[in-house]
């Protein structure tokens, strides 16, 4: 009974092993990529090495959703210590807000700087900024490529102080707007490029969808951007229990809490509690519902989430634009993202990968994120074939 056991016990295991290395084995892979075979996009796919490269995942973090949750409570601060400094500029907009620009310093990017030097404007999530571990791995890809690197903060964010009771949303594109216009008259001549992470790609998205043939970055990528906010909502909703909701409701209710001082003035004009609305703050739908639709005039948070979405408007994108989006990304899954769009629209290449979660992209025995790479090397093509 014993060796049977024992041999029952080794079969199962044996099962096992065989079982995960076939998982793991699918989930190492190449982007798969979907665009209109034009010569343009056939030409950046070239020049674009880690198109090719085949991204292995963490041999522990095989699903979307460990990818996702290692970096969420590590957040990559033990892995990317390198803080580059920057020199803050504090941009005054139209109706008394404000936004900043962290202009990262780099002792070789900026001895070797000319009017040929492309500048790369990075806007965080939601909540995100300069100290996140996308973001410092994003600045840290853009100093190596000798590019010099702006990160875009929204209103309230990244200690930018709030200098009027309003916030930013999916559809403040008019503040983006302001801080691509500022660095283009500073820098006239510098090809602009811009990176989107999650939220921030949907502000940057709807901006260079607006302005079309006449927006002043040359080329655009967005990283785990959710296509249809509306649906990622309602999958926010119920995700693990409401778990990513959650956390990212409360940090939007920290934001209200940092910022209260100047927020009390909508108490009178909205008839709010700014202290209580902190505490009911529970999920991002929440956080909607008490300020985003009081703020920017919607009616509901799912008008908001549908007139906002930028894949409704990924057909006036005019600049060659990639979009980076994990097949496991468990906030966009893959039916929301928008293959006949993208094939109908030469100007966009859409990657994707079974393995990266959201914004994620971790890979080796001590984790580092590989989305920086294919994001650069895009920006890198695309300059280049510019200069042509």
């Amino acid at each position: 009974i014993t060796m049977i056991g024992s041999a029952a016990l080794t079969v199962i295991v044996l099962c096992l092993v065989v079982y995960y290395l076939y998982t793991y084995s699918s989930k190492c892979s190449k982007l798969i990529l979907s665009y209109a075979h034009t010569r343009k996009n056939r030409t950046i796919i070239r020049n674009s090495p880690s198109f090719s490269e085949i991204f292995a995942p963490t041999f522990y973090l095989f699903t979307g959703h460990m990818q996702t949750l290692f970096y969420i409570f590590t957040h990559l601060g033990i892995f990317h210590v390198d803080l580059y400094p920057y020199i803050r500029t504090l941009l005054q907009l139209p109706d008394g807000g404000q936004i900043s620009l962290d202009w990262i310093t780099h002792p070789e990017v900026d001895s070797s700087f000319s009017e040929n030097t492309p500048i790369v404007v990075i806007s965080p999530g939601i909540t995100g900024n300069r100290y996140c571990g996308y973001v410092k791995a994003l600045i840290e890809e853009v100093c190596k490529r000798h590019f010099k690197c702006v990160i875009l903060n929204h209103r309230g964010c990244s200690q930018t102080p709030l200098a009027t009771p309003k916030l930013y949303c999916a559809s403040s594109t008019d503040d983006a707007r302001a801080g691509i216009n500022y660095i283009k008259q500073k820098f006239p001549n510098n090809p602009l490029y811009a990176i989107g992470v999650s939220f921030g790609g949907t502000i940057l998205g709807n901006l260079a969808a607006e302005e079309g043939s006449n927006c002043k970055i040359k080329g655009l990528v967005t990283i785990c951007t959710p296509y249809e906010i509306y649906y990622s909502s309602k999958i926010l909703k119920n995700l693990l229990f409401g778990f990513y909701d959650y956390g990212m409701g409360r940090n939007l209710a920290n934001k209200i809490r940092e910022h209260k001082a100047e927020l009390k003035k909508l108490e009178k004009v909205y008839n709010i509690n700014i202290e209580e609305s902190i505490q009911q703050i529970k999920t991002v739908r929440d956080f909607d519902r008490i300020f985003t639709t009081r703020l920017h005039n919607y009616k509901t948070p799912d008008e908001y989430y549908r007139k906002c979405s930028f894949g409704l408007r990924l057909q006036n994108l005019k600049i060659p634009t990639l979009l980076i989006s994990p097949l496991d990304d468990p906030i966009v899954p893959p039916y929301m993202l928008p293959y006949e769009e993208v094939t109908a629209n030469e100007n966009i290449i859409l990657a994707s990968h079974p393995c990266a979660g959201h914004v994620a992209f971790l890979r080796g025995l001590i984790p580092t994120q590989w989305h920086p790479l294919p994001a650069l090397d895009f920006i890198n093509a695309v300059n280049s074939l510019s200069q042509v």
